[in-house]
C-alpha cells in the first residue's frame, strides 16, 4: 500500500538481520526474522523510483582518518540513517569547521558535509567505483555536494563527472560555498556486469581538484507481485477508518499482496498484469455500527458481501444495485436495519443476477 504523503525509510539494520537469517537457513528449515522493525518519514519528492522499491547499496562520508572516524547516525542524522566513513590510499580529506547549510530533501547531517574527499595528487581524477552482484540491478545514486574550501579570488573548483569509460553524468559543475546540493539520477542506471565507475575531473577553467562531500547508492528492489489497485486500497481504509476496525489487526499493509498476508476477511484476485483487487469482503459480527457506507460501492469487482450479525441501521442501499459484479449479500442479523429493499436492487434479485439474504 502507497504511504499518501511520506517516504518511509526502512533502516539497514532491518535489511541485514534478515538476510543474515536468510543466508544462514539454505535448507528451508527455519524461519527468517526480525528483532525490530523501524520507518522514518520522508518527503515523497526525495528518494524516489520508477518502479519497486529501493534497497540501500551503500551510504558514505569522508572524514579524516585521524582520529578514527566512527558511523553517523541519529541524532546527527534527523532520519536515523547511518553513514559510514570510507577513505582510500589515493585520496585525502579536507574538513571545515563552520556549517555547512543543509536545508535541502535529503538534509544530510552536518558531520557528513563538513568534510570532502580529494584526490590526493591534485593533478589527478578522483575515482569511486563500487559493484553489484545482480548485473541486472538497477541503481539509484545520490551524490551530496558543498564547497568547504575559502577560495581565493583566483581560485575555481569545477569539474566533469562521468562513468563507465565517459557516459556524462554532469557537466561544469561548481559547489556552493558551504551549502548542499544534491545530484542524482532520475532515472535508473545499470551496467552490463555490474561495475561502477565515477570519474570526477577537472575542467580546463579550474584550480583546485574535484571534491565530495557523501554519497548514497541504492538498488531497485522489484516486487514480483503488484500493490493493490490504488482505488481499491482507498475504499478499504475509508471502510476501515468509518467502522473503527482497528481491532483486526491483520489490517495493516497492503490490501491483497502479497497473498498469503492479505487482509482477514477479504479474498482477492490477482491478475497477471493488473493490480489485485477486492472480489469478497466478510465484516460478519464486527461490530459495525451505523448507516452502510457507500466507500463498499467503490470495490467495483466486489463479487460477495457479508455484512451480518452486526448493528447497522439506517437503508439498504440502492448503490448494491448498480455493483454489477456483486452476487450475494448477507444483512442477516442486523435488527436496526430497514429491510425495506430498493427498488432496483429488487429487479436484480428477480431476475435472479444478486442474492439477498435478510
Amino acid at each position: 500500500m502507497k504511504a499518501p504523503n511520506v517516504f518511509l525509510l526502512l533502516l539497514i539494520t532491518v535489511f541485514s538481520i534478515f538476510q543474515s537469517v536468510q543466508s544462514q537457513d539454505e535448507s528451508g528449515e527455519t524461519t527468517p526474522f526480525i528483532s525490530s522493525l523501524e520507518l522514518r518519514p520522508f518527503n515523497n519528492n526525495s528518494y524516489v523510483t520508477q518502479s519497486g522499491s529501493l534497497m540501500l547499496v551503500s551510504r558514505v562520508y569522508f572524514p579524516p582518518t585521524d582520529p578514527t572516524p566512527s558511523f553517523i547516525r541519529y541524532d546527527e542524522d534527523i532520519h536515523d540513517r547511518i553513514w559510514a566513513p570510507y577513505s582510500d590510499d589515493k585520496t585525502m580529506s579536507l574538513s571545515t569547521n563552520l556549517p555547512v547549510d543543509t536545508n535541502n530533501l535529503y538534509n544530510v547531517p552536518q558531520l557528513a558535509m563538513k568534510t570532502a574527499l580529494i584526490p590526493t595528487n591534485a593533478s589527478q581524477t578522483l575515482n569511486l567505483g563500487w559493484t553489484l552482484n545482480d548485473i541486472t540491478a538497477q541503481s539509484y545514486i545520490y551524490m551530496h555536494f558543498a564547497e568547504i574550501q575559502n577560495l581565493q579570488a583566483n581560485e575555481i573548483r569545477e569539474f566533469d563527472i562521468t562513468y563507465n569509460g565517459g557516459l556524462r553524468w554532469f557537466s561544469f559543475f561548481r559547489p556552493e560555498k558551504l551549502s548542499l546540493t544534491t545530484m542524482f539520477n532520475p532515472k535508473a542506471v545499470s551496467s552490463s556486469n555490474g561495475i561502477f565507475n565515477f570519474s570526477f575531473a577537472m575542467t580546463g577553467n579550474s584550480t583546485l581538484p574535484p571534491l565530495i562531500n557523501a554519497l548514497e547508492i541504492y538498488k531497485v528492489l522489484d516486487f514480483l507481485q503488484l500493490e493493490t489497485d490504488q482505488n481499491e486500497v482507498s475504499a478499504m481504509m475509508n471502510i476501515k477508518n468509518t467502522y473503527g476496525l482497528s481491532r483486526k489487526i491483520s489490517w495493516q499493509g497492503d490490501v491483497c499482496a502479497p497473498l498469503f498476508y492479505r487482509w482477514e476477511g477479504l479474498n482477492c484476485s490477482y491478475p497477471d498484469s493488473d493490480p489485485p483487487f477486492v472480489i469478497s469482503l466478510n465484516l460478519t459480527a464486527s461490530g459495525l455500527t451505523g448507516t452502510i457506507t457507500p466507500e463498499i460501492s467503490k470495490l467495483t469487482k466486489l463479487r460477495e458481501l457479508d455484512l451480518s450479525k452486526n448493528d447497522l441501521s439506517g437503508e439498504i442501499p440502492a448503490f448494491f444495485a448498480d455493483m454489477k459484479l456483486l452476487t450475494f449479500i448477507n444483512l442477516s442479523g442486523n435488527p436496526k436495519l430497514n429491510r425495506t429493499v430498493p427498488g432496483s436492487l429488487q429487479q436484480r434479485i428477480e431476475s435472479k443476477s444478486l442474492t439477498l439474504l435478510l
